[in-house]
């Protein structure tokens, strides 16, 4: 009978230390850096909001993503937008590259932070501000990418002529506008690059 009382004993023990390294699992924080970027103009005087410095969102690991989502708001002080009809929530990674805000976020440090970008519906955000300001600039590689253009736009004028052949009367219609588009598209930009080629 003692040793059955003993077994029992130690088995009790061995599952509350199971259970203790559990919680201690559970209870451990993970750290995320965000930097807010306030890219929206209908929210561009609001003094609430932090723009461009990185703070650091401590959230337990077993969060939901809804938690963490009001963790977020609510540490980089963005709580009272969330609601707002015409403002959307961008979060990127440290890349660039879009991402989902949710409780797979991996913990990261403050040199490489995510990027929460704060923007109006519809917005249009420009990342490559070098490439713009090259396109404004006549010279032989605009004349490059135009001519690529224009091949690309004769490629696709090619692939739905062949394809029209095998499609409906009901989609001849629609693939005829099409290729009416591309081509006025091809005939302006041939315009252009005469005109570049003028200057």
């Amino acid at each position: 009978m003692r040793d059955h009382a003993h077994c029992v004993l130690r088995k009790a023990m061995h599952f509350s230390q199971f259970l203790l390294s559990c919680n201690g699992d559970t209870m451990r924080n993970k750290e995320l850096w965000f930097q807010v970027r306030l890219l929206s103009h209908k929210l561009r005087e609001d003094h609430l909001i932090t723009d461009g410095g990185v703070v650091c969102v401590s959230i337990p690991s077993q969060t939901s993503t809804l938690q963490l989502k009001y963790q977020v708001y609510r540490q980089l002080n963005l709580v009272h937008i969330v609601d707002e009809e015409k403002v959307v929530f961008k979060l990127r990674d440290p890349s660039g590259a879009l991402i989902p805000l949710s409780n797979q976020l991996e913990s990261n440090d403050s040199s490489r932070p995510f990027i929460l970008e704060v923007v109006d519906i519809h917005q249009h955000i420009s990342f490559d501000l070098v490439e713009a300001t090259d396109w404004q600039t006549p010279d032989i590689n605009r004349t490059d990418n135009l001519t690529s253009q224009i091949g690309s736009l004769n490629d696709r004028v090619e692939d739905l002529e062949q394809r029209m052949d095998d499609l409906s009367e009901d989609y001849a219609d629609k693939l005829a506008e099409e290729l009416q588009f591309l081509s006025n598209q091809t005939a302006d930009l041939k315009k252009l690059m005469v005109d570049i080629k003028d200057e």
